[in-house]
Formats: C-alpha cells, structure tokens, sequence
C-alpha cells in the first residue's frame, strides 16, 4: 500500500492508505487473464495448439500460462515451467 500525505483543513501532513486502482491491462484484443488458444510458431517445437492464460502483456507478444496440451507436445510445458511467449497474431480468445 502507498501512503499520501493528506492535508485538509482538519488534518496538515496526516498519513494515510491508499488502494491501488485495479487496471486490467490490455493491448488490443488481448487482456490479462483471459484464456487464449495459441499457435505455436513455426521455428518452435510446438506440433499442436495449446491453452493458455494470459499473465503479462509485452510489446508485441504476451507471457502465457500454459493450461492445456496435446499430449506429444506435454514434455515442452515442462520443459518451459508451464509458460511460454506468444506473440499477439498467434493468439485467439476462448469464447
């Protein structure tokens, strides 16, 4: 929590909390916490699409949490701890 100097006529310099505002970051169509079906990219190991989250937005691309995989392609979701980089064009939103 961050703490702002109040000042009002009643209190001069008093300390107070305040709540962070809650943003949904989002670029585009793609928004942080939404499950996505990802492409894999062509110079990747990946021979399926998987399922995945969304954890953190870059540039052109998005960290994902990855949920759901065929099964030949289990090994990589190890192999990656669970989370790969997709870039925004692979990317399409679960209804």
């Amino acid at each position: 929590m961050i703490t702002e100097v109040e000042t009002n006529k009643y209190r001069h310099g008093a300390l107070h909390t305040v709540e962070p505002k809650k943003r949904v970051k989002k670029k585009g169509k793609i928004e942080v916490g939404k499950k996505y079906i990802c492409n894999p990219r062509k110079d990747c190991k990946w021979t399926h699409p998987f399922f995945g989250i969304v954890e953190q937005i870059y540039k052109n691309s998005a960290l994902v949490i990855i949920t759901a995989t065929d099964e030949v392609d289990d090994h990589l979701t190890v192999e990656h701890k669970g989370k790969t980089v997709v870039p925004f064009k692979n990317m399409i939103e679960l209804e």
